[in-house]
């Protein structure tokens, strides 16, 4: 068959027709045609619809509901598909699919905002220590940052803990393609402000999206996350500060700095300065104080 402006060179290198096959009946050619979306998985087939009629026929049969019968029409269909409690994720484009397949399930649209929000966060000191051996081997910066950010504490306001919405389990595993299919359903089901953590919601103090990105992920999870307005939170100043005492600072001033992120560094830098400073000066007026205590009290 010869190959026309009607026939894309991608649709030929799919189905490995580039090396020199350039002549097949029409019948074969056609169920090749029909193959290839499924070659791709459901979540990667919409702009095939446009290249072809073939492939367009093809997709508008194409399973969507397997993660539904799989994992069960539920608000927690998506922490399910993404392997939680737990951060083992086999495959990514498994993953996109599944998610594509909840996301645009009719019978499922109705928990929208549920499903973007659904949380399977634990805080009890089991959960947790499992939850950092878990993510050392994933951590950008040094492994044991895990454990200096999210350590646990008896007193549980002291803790920062790890919200584990869809999203966060898309930016620790760094895919940048699930972050993106993220973004877009939370802003159609205008929860978007909420799931980026600008609106409190009175939960545990957590670090931002950002932060994880900055942990786990890579500039593209980073950028996309910057391009909806994404930012970080005063927590993370606290889990920066953290890293600081640990002797983990210039790992993460040159993560940021690979990130673009090095002004917001700069001004964590400046802050912390200050607030060591502060926090002298008011541990010199302290023992001021009790310096002229004492000495009042032997005069006496």
């Amino acid at each position: 068959m010869q190959t026309t402006t009607k026939t894309p060179k991608v649709g030929l290198m799919m189905v490995g027709l580039e090396a020199g096959l350039q002549y097949l009946d029409e019948s074969t050619w056609q169920v090749a045609l029909q193959e290839v979306p499924y070659m791709l998985g459901v979540s990667r087939c919409f702009a095939i619809r446009a290249t072809c009629k073939t492939w367009a026929r093809s997709t508008q049969t194409l399973q969507k509901h397997d993660a539904l019968r799989c994992y069960g029409f539920s608000p927690l269909a998506l922490l399910s598909v993404l392997g939680s409690p737990g951060f083992i994720l086999e495959s990514f484009m498994v993953a996109e699919d599944d998610v594509y397949s909840v996301l645009t399930d009719h019978q499922v649209c109705k928990w929208g905002q549920a499903l973007m929000l659904s949380n399977a966060s634990q805080h009890d000191h089991y959960a947790v220590a499992k939850t950092i051996a878990e993510l050392r081997p994933k951590c950008a910066l040094p492994p044991h940052s895990v454990d200096v950010i999210f350590q646990s504490h008896v007193e549980r306001e002291k803790m920062l803990v790890l919200q584990t919405h869809p999203i966060h389990i898309a930016v620790i595993h760094k895919a940048h393609r699930l972050v993106r299919m993220f973004l877009a359903a939370a802003a159609q089901s205008g929860v978007l402000e909420e799931m980026l953590g600008h609106l409190q919601t009175g939960r545990l103090p957590s670090p931002s999206l950002m932060f994880l990105a900055v942990v786990f992920a890579d500039k593209h999870v980073v950028d996309s996350l910057k391009a909806v307005g994404a930012r970080f939170s005063f927590i993370d100043q606290t889990a920066a500060e953290r890293l600081r005492r640990a002797g983990m600072w210039p790992e993460l001033q040159v993560r940021m700095g690979e990130l673009g992120l090095a002004t917001e560094a700069q001004n964590w830098d400046r802050q912390l300065n200050k607030q060591k400073e502060h926090f002298l000066r008011i541990r010199q007026a302290a023992r001021e104080k009790a310096t002229a205590t004492l000495a009042r009290a032997s005069v006496a």
